[in-house]
C-alpha cells in the first residue's frame, strides 16, 4: 500500500514539473492537485534536483509496490545484451569462416587441377601373389595312405544320401559332408 501511495504522489509531481509547458486544457494543472501541491515545494532546490529526487522515488516506490528487485532488472537486461552482442560476433565469425573455406577450396581446386596436368595417366599396377607351394611330408603321406585303407574296410560304407560325396561315414550327411546337397 505504501509502495502504490509513493508512486502515485512521486509521479503527479514529476508530471507537474516537467509537462507545465504543455498546452492541455485539464480542469487543473498537470498532475492535477496532488501534482501541483507536491510540485511547487521543490522550486527550493531546482526543478532539476526535485525532477531526480521525484525519479529515485518513484523507483523505490515501484519497488515497494511490486517487489520486483532492480538488481535482479539490471542483470537480466546486461544478459540480454551480452548474449545479443555474443551471438551477433558469433554468427559473423561463422560468416567469415565460410567465405575463407569457399576460397582455400577454390584455391586448392586449381593447384589439384595443375598437378594433375602434369601427371602421366597410365593403368593401375596389379600385383599379383603367385600361389604358395607346400610340400607334403613323409609323416603326412603316411597318414593318408592309413586313412585310405580304413576308408576301404567294409566297417565304412559310403553315405547314401549323396552321389558326389567322396565322404566314408555313419553320421548323417548334412552334419559331416562340405558338399552342398542339390
Amino acid at each position: 500500500m505504501i509502495g502504490f501511495v509513493v508512486v502515485l504522489v512521486s509521479s503527479s509531481a514529476i508530471e507537474f514539473l516537467r509537462f507545465h509547458s504543455m498546452k492541455m486544457v485539464l480542469p487543473l494543472e498537470a498532475g492535477g492537485m496532488l501534482g501541483h501541491e507536491i510540485g511547487t515545494r521543490p522550486y527550493a532546490i531546482s526543478v532539476l534536483r526535485a525532477t531526480l529526487l521525484l525519479l529515485a522515488l518513484l523507483a523505490v516506490g515501484w519497488s515497494l509496490f511490486s517487489g520486483m528487485s532492480w538488481l535482479n532488472a539490471a542483470e537480466r537486461v546486461g544478459a540480454m545484451l551480452e548474449g545479443s552482442y555474443l551471438g551477433i560476433r558469433d554468427l559473423y565469425e561463422r560468416w567469415q569462416d565460410r567465405r575463407i573455406g569457399r576460397e582455400v577450396a577454390q584455391q586448392r581446386e586449381v593447384e589439384v587441377e595443375v598437378e594433375l596436368s602434369g601427371v602421366e595417366q597410365h593403368e593401375p599396377i596389379f600385383i599379383e601373389m603367385p600361389a604358395p607351394v607346400v610340400e607334403v611330408s613323409k609323416k603326412v603321406r603316411s597318414a593318408s595312405s592309413a586313412s585310405a585303407r580304413r576308408r576301404c574296410s567294409p566297417k565304412w560304407s559310403r553315405a547314401a544320401c549323396c552321389r558326389r560325396c567322396t565322404c566314408w561315414h555313419r553320421l548323417p550327411h548334412r552334419l559331416i559332408c562340405p558338399v552342398p546337397r542339390r
